[in-house]
């Protein structure tokens, strides 16, 4: 279609500088004789076309154009700017005011910008420094070495980085292991010692359309089936929509979901405390079992400064101790998932 060919032309010659004939007429598959035409209708739609022959010449736009807004609805515009906002919130740019202006809409939006989106995490001002120099890295061909650390303890990886990808609410590197010889994900949250090396590496060929990442999430292995108090079904549709929990006869809501790591799903649901019984994996009870007899000991029914008598014996502390160290044995089928080794 002419008038997608022509946006398209428009947009390749704002955002590369300038194109030639041959160029243009190879990347939208038409005669060179059909871009010609469409330089003429851009032209006489006003657009400031420059052309020159010889060496160095080609097809540009005058310097100091500014795509008219009209091209673009007002939807469009607002996705735009909002993109640019998301980005700003990382970078600490101020590229969405300067888009914003590029694209003649500093008054057109002003009044019902209505979406803001926020990407940075707690730590801004780290992520801000791993991201400008992974950006950096990835638009250089550098290879970048860092410490990552994960479950097992902590690890030093060098790889050759492709992709900056915010996904599953947190912000990762998409990148060539050397070490494993392989694309992996890599959380920034994670990366620490991050450095830029001098050490370029030749680009692997990178088909962004076959790209799955949720195929490099670790499958799920171990399912929880839990019983919570109603007045934290907040949290789990928060955290796992509203499919995830049902109402139980007693009040309670009945939790079911699938978790890829066994002591990530222990800690999750310890940190509820008494306000969850777990139904399933039985081995999970257990734990939690072991693990609150194993507080008993420690703090006593008072704590260290609690009501007199309400130390345990020593007898009992050491029961308790054994007791716990046979209930926490892993099950017999390792559960515990790698989510983080090699990622």
């Amino acid at each position: 279609m002419q008038i997608d060919r022509l946006i398209g032309i428009l947009t390749t010659l704002l955002q590369g500088g300038g194109a030639t004939a041959p160029q243009l007429a190879e990347k939208f598959e038409v005669s060179r004789r059909t871009i010609g035409r469409d330089i003429d209708a851009l032209c006489r739609a006003g657009i400031p076309i420059v052309t020159a022959q010889g060496r160095g010449g080609g097809i540009r736009i005058a310097e100091g154009y500014r795509l008219n807004a009209a091209l673009l609805t007002r939807g469009e515009l607002q996705a735009i700017l909002a993109g640019a906002q998301g980005l700003d919130s990382v970078y600490g740019t101020a590229d969405r005011e300067a888009l914003r202006e590029k694209l003649g809409a500093g008054g057109l939006l002003q009044a019902d910008d209505y979406v803001m989106i926020d990407l940075a995490s707690f730590d801004q001002d780290t992520l801000r420094q791993k991201s400008t120099l992974l950006r950096a890295a990835i638009e250089e061909n550098r290879i970048v070495a860092f410490d990552y650390l994960y479950a097992k303890g902590e690890m030093h990886r060098r790889v050759e980085p492709y992709l900056l990808v915010f996904h599953w609410a947190s912000w990762y590197l998409y990148a060539f292991c050397l070490e494993r010889q392989a694309f992996r994900l890599f959380k920034l949250n994670r990366m620490w010692r991050l450095e830029e090396t001098q050490q370029r590496f030749c680009p692997r060929t990178l088909d962004r359309e076959a790209i799955f990442f949720d195929d490099c999430a670790p499958a799920a292995r171990v399912t929880l089936s839990a019983l919570f108090a109603p007045e934290l079904r907040y949290r789990l549709v928060e955290e796992y929509g509203p499919d995830c929990c049902a109402p139980w006869p007693d009040g309670r809501v009945h939790f079911i979901h699938a978790f890829s790591d066994w002591d990530e799903m222990r800690l999750w649901v310890q940190g509820f405390g008494d306000a969850v019984q777990v139904l399933k994996p039985a081995a999970l009870a257990d734990q939690i079992c072991a693990q609150a007899r194993r507080l008993l000991a420690l703090y006593g029914q008072g704590g260290p400064e609690g009501p007199a008598g309400c130390e345990p014996s020593a007898s009992a502390s050491a029961a308790a101790e054994n007791k716990a160290e046979e209930n926490e044995a892993e099950p017999k089928e390792d559960l515990r998932g790698t989510i983080d080794e090699g990622v």
